[in-house]
């Protein structure tokens, strides 16, 4: 999943860059910063939370 974020990423960030070197925009904003920490590090602990419940339903077995 973080890969494809990652790759996402990448891809939206390139496309900006070619927007910017086109003189059609003119730059990143600056809430892209805090949206990519909050899908990176959101998405890790989405997947801990979901781990420790998986744990927590096998021990219970």
């Amino acid at each position: 999943m973080i890969k494809f974020e990652i790759i996402g990423l990448f891809a939206y960030f390139s496309w900006q860059s070619i927007q910017l070197a086109f003189g059609r925009n003119v730059g990143l904003g600056s809430w892209e910063l805090p949206l990519v920490l909050v899908i990176i590090f959101g998405t890790c602990i989405l997947f801990v939370v979901r781990s420790f419940r998986m744990n927590k339903r096998s021990q219970h077995e």
